[in-house]
């Protein structure tokens, strides 16, 4: 994640989708009586404003998701399928859910190509042995971590996250905190215990092949067999759409995953993913691993809104301007929300060939 970058949405006529807070924000509206002077407004905004510092910061939290849930369902859906995308090339917008459903009924994947303003932004149906696969990942960081991390850096935040890197050097290479973060060395060591690496030490032979059992702390052989072989998968689901090439998604380039648990909260604000902290990844997919959800994305200067449905088992991708000029956040349906972050390829690591952290760093600097 980045620094967080509320956006204000653009109102759209859209049917509510059946979500427990927007049902509930619509009919505590409804019961609102009008209000008919300046000075009754007034009065009731002191009142609202008193009301609200006699509140636990958690309850001002839950208000403050019930308004947004509210708001972000009015977004427009964002991914067409491939048919579609080449009738008509200048939108790359899904008008409504009636249609959004038909298409994923058609397709495995969407994916948005046309140039606008979420180019790169892709989304898939994982196969069963692929998730699967994903699954005892997710699982293996979750069950080894020494202590998961707050998402947010604020150790009250009942959001939680952790890493699993590839290897020693991959860890070492990344700078786990947040770009604003104001003591970031106990950040550093809060997220170096939510982190494990998930293969030994390479021996003198320069050989990284694992050859524990089971029972041991590191993936074992047969366990980065298959991780290779889901991790193919999601190659060729989004060959067509990864900005700036497929190539990243690819084993070679796989840097870390990271497990996000929502807990009792339903909303991860907007917020952008700085390339040389804890937002790290050229390319990055996440997986719904439990619990379906909305993920929001805004431009870089707040002008474009959409959004995109996850369920269980689908992967959406960010890459290209999705990754690099947007901020996204997500709203979860339910509470107890599990995703799984892949990140792929480090911004400037090798200088001659991978994109430099300006590339993303240019579109948010004050």
């Amino acid at each position: 994640m980045g620094r967080s970058k509320q956006s204000q949405p653009k109102r759209r006529r859209l049917e509510n989708d059946n979500h427990p807070i927007i049902n509930k924000v619509a009919g505590d509206d409804n019961k609102k009586e009008p209000l008919h002077s300046k000075q009754q407004q007034d009065e009731q905004q002191l009142k609202a404003i008193e009301a609200l510092k006699q509140l636990p910061s958690w309850q001002i939290e839950q208000a403050a998701e019930e308004v947004f849930a509210q708001e972000v369902i009015k977004w427009p859906l964002l991914l067409t399928s491939q048919q579609q995308q080449q009738e008509d090339s200048t939108t790359g917008i899904v008008s409504s859910l009636e249609e959004t459903t038909t298409v994923q009924q058609q397709q495995q994947h969407d994916f948005v190509t046309d140039g606008g303003f979420v180019d790169g932004l892709g989304k898939c149906v994982l196969s069963e042995s692929a998730l699967a696969t994903f699954q005892i990942l997710h699982d293996f960081i979750k069950e080894n971590v020494f202590d998961a991390s707050s998402w947010s850096g604020d150790p009250n935040d009942s959001r939680r996250r952790a890493y699993g890197f590839i290897n020693e050097k991959s860890q070492q290479q990344v700078d786990l905190s947040q770009p604003d973060a104001h003591h970031p060395q106990e950040e550093r060591n809060r997220n170096g215990r939510a982190s494990i690496v998930l293969l030994p030490p390479t021996n003198n032979n320069n050989d990284s092949t694992n050859t524990h059992d089971s029972s041991s702390s590191y993936y074992t052989k047969e366990m980065m067999d298959e991780l290779k072989e889901a991790i193919t998968e999601l190659r060729h689901q989004f060959s067509n759409a990864a900005l700036p090439s497929p190539r990243y998604v690819s084993c070679e380039e796989f840097i870390a995953a990271q497990p996000n648990l929502h807990g009792p909260r339903f909303l991860l604000p907007a917020h952008w993913d700085h390339p040389t902290k804890d937002g790290f990844g050229i390319i990055i997919v996440t997986i719904a691993m439990k619990g379906s959800g909305t993920i929001f994305l805004s431009s870089y200067d707040d002008k474009h809104h959409g959004r995109i449905e996850i369920n269980p088992g689908e992967a959406y991708m960010l890459s290209g301007k999705a990754r690099n000029a947007c901020t996204h956040g997500v709203l979860a349906h339910t509470s107890g929300r599990e995703s799984l972050n892949l990140r792929f390829g480090l911004h400037g690591r090798d200088p001659n060939s991978d994109p430099k952290p300006d590339e993303v760093i240019q579109y948010w600097r004050n």
